[in-house]
């Protein structure tokens, strides 16, 4: 369980429980990532990224790919759905996955 500060300065206590149920009380989808590379300096290009992405050996069916707000994900994510649909998979949308 991870402990952090709320602005209020008392402690909140962190866990799948927690997420689980904070998810369900905003009506959202609880989810977790496979796998994801843009943070890492070696994918911080829309080549690099998109490579890796499309090759990773964590790809598989029913994968949830991770990407942050960075420029080069949003330059490597045509080259990326492209490259995943040139690879058999299709997008989903999170409500179609069981």
């Amino acid at each position: 369980m991870n402990e952090s500060k709320a602005s209020s300065g008392k402690s909140r206590l962190f866990s799948g429980q927690n997420s689980k149920k904070l998810a369900a009380d905003e009506k959202m989808i609880f989810m977790n990532w496979t796998y994801g590379y843009d943070w890492e300096s070696d994918y911080q290009t829309a080549d690099a990224l998109a490579d890796v992405m499309t090759n990773s050996p964590y790809l598989k069916d029913g994968a949830n790919l991770l990407m942050h707000d960075r420029i080069w994900s949003k330059d490597a994510l045509e080259s990326i759905v492209a490259g995943l649909r040139d690879n058999g998979y299709r997008l989903v949308n999170p409500n179609e996955i069981k």
